[in-house]
């Protein structure tokens, strides 16, 4: 499972599964679920990733449904007022990329005048974060840009790390070169701002495919901004267990509670997935001794 570079922007957000397309894709044609007439629906959209590849390469109609409405109002912006989206975010890049240069040091402060600089970043990027003023157009660059400066991917605390451990500058990549196509694939991508059971029941009965991408309740409630539940998790297997049109996907991590005794029986795919971050950093002996593992299921029985 290599991670593409993909010619598209989305949003740094938790869960987003860029490097695992190529599985999802290479599920996709195994089960032959995709047909020409054939909605992909994916119900918990997210950074948008799957929903873009899933455009890009089979020209089938999607849906982008997310509960989060500054994800949303992202991708509309973005889909509808492209030029305006693009005035405001050189505006707004304009602003911050100069502390880049002004902060080659980074947090390794040696002087007030860099301790100074660093102060006045601060303030600048929390008066941004926090500006109560912003209209829907101005909002979604903004959550663009949070989500490349801000710890936990959109409202979170100045990304310092610029660490003390490993003397990096203050530094966020801002690529504008892919804000284009992005805008070009949104034009065939229907941007839905539902709960997901509203979203499950429009369309489980249509020639679909059911993404289900929820967040994961083995992560806890500190890694999401919306969370469900068990009682979540108990509908979504209903519908396994119910006769219905559209396929289902569903893709987590696994867990022996809706595992065992519940989807056990129908297709699935067990992989073995690691995390980047300093938490998940394991010596070759503990990833072979404990493992974190994924797992997709269709509502096919085995």
């Amino acid at each position: 499972m290599s991670n593409r570079r993909l010619p598209y922007t989305t949003i740094g957000y938790k869960g987003s599964k860029n490097p695992e397309l190529e599985l999802i894709d290479e599920y996709l044609q195994k089960n032959n679920l995709i047909k020409k007439d054939t909605i992909f629906v994916d119900v918990f959209g997210g950074s948008g990733i799957v929903g873009l590849y899933v455009r890009e390469k089979y020209n089938i109609p999607v849906v982008y449904n997310e509960i989060n409405e500054e994800l949303t109002n992202f991708f509309f912006q973005l889909k509808n007022h492209y030029d305006e989206f693009m005035v405001e975010f050189y505006k707004r890049k304009d602003i911050f990329e100069p502390y880049k240069l002004k902060l080659k040091r980074g947090l390794l402060v040696c002087n007030d005048e860099e301790k100074k600089i660093y102060q006045e970043l601060i303030c600048l990027y929390n008066d941004y974060r926090d500006d109560k003023t912003l209209t829907d157009l101005q909002r979604a660059v903004r959550y663009y840009m949070v989500s490349k400066m801000a710890f936990g991917g959109e409202d979170g605390r100045l990304k310092t790390m610029i660490t003390l451990n490993n003397n990096r500058s203050f530094t966020f990549y801002l690529n504008d070169s892919k804000f284009l196509k992005t805008h070009q694939l949104l034009q065939d991508i229907f941007i839905s701002n539902e709960d997901y059971k509203v979203c499950m029941e429009k369309y489980k009965d249509k020639n679909a495919i059911l993404y289900l991408d929820p967040p994961y309740i083995t992560k806890g409630t500190a890694s999401y901004k919306h969370m469900i539940h068990l009682d979540d998790y108990d509908y979504i297997i209903s519908l396994y267990n119910h006769s219905i049109h559209a396929n289902l996907m569903l893709h987590i991590g696994f867990t022996p509670y809706v595992h065992i005794d519940k989807l056990d029986k129908f297709q699935y795919y067990l992989y073995e997935k690691y995390y980047s971050n300093s938490l998940h950093r394991k010596s070759q002996i503990e990833r072979k001794s404990f493992p974190d593992y994924h797992i997709i299921y269709l509502n096919k029985a085995r």
